[in-house]
């Protein structure tokens, strides 16, 4: 996972970081590395909840199940950092669990954010569901398309970012579509949408 950053969102700079070797050198911008599989999808986010630690500025959700069931993925993990470059990944066990009667899950962007207007983290990512089946608990009213499920968005919500609800499929599908990725996050004009 490798660090950008802009003044002005257009022109992009990618300092030499040094934290991790690369392709045999540490001329780099590299934020996380050698940790499998959480590169693949680390999604952060400023934290904006009133009164956070100075260490825990920026954090991010990240992990995978893997294609081959056999990996070590086992759900999201969490992770704090407070410059956005060196990370910390928190305890050894994920903060939401893959479920394993889902198809698949948690391998494209996570996303999650401090909802002001609910008061407290909440986090939005892909899962897929056949009609009927259950996702943490919630029933899931997408339909299956030539005997394949739809990929769809679940939600789980959390007090304190360690400490997360059951997911909860937000049924978002039309028939047949999919929704591969999404980028939820509160409107500035109107958090509380």
């Amino acid at each position: 996972t490798a660090y950008a950053e802009s003044r002005d969102g257009r022109e992009w700079e990618t300092p030499e970081i040094g934290l991790f070797e690369v392709g045999g050198t540490r001329r780099n911008n590299a934020v996380l590395a050698g940790m499998p599989p959480f590169s693949h999808n680390f999604s952060p986010f400023l934290d904006s909840r009133p009164g956070i630690p100075s260490d825990e500025r920026f954090k991010a959700l990240a992990g995978h199940p893997g294609f081959d069931r056999a990996r070590q993925a086992d759900g999201l993990h969490a992770f704090v950092s407070a410059d956005g470059r060196i990370w910390k990944k928190v305890g050894g066990r994920p903060v939401i669990p893959y479920d394993p009667t889902w198809l698949h899950a948690f391998d494209s962007q996570n996303v999650a954010f401090w909802s002001e207007a609910e008061g407290g983290y909440v986090a939005y990512f892909r899962t897929w569901l056949i009609s009927g089946q259950s996702a943490g608990g919630a029933t899931a009213h997408c339909e299956s398309v030539g005997g394949e499920a739809l990929r769809s968005i679940s939600r789980a919500t959390s007090p304190d970012f360690l400490h997360w609800s059951a997911p909860v499929a937000m049924d978002p599908n039309q028939p047949g579509e999919h929704l591969y990725t999404n980028q939820t996050h509160p409107y500035f004009r109107a958090p509380h949408l």
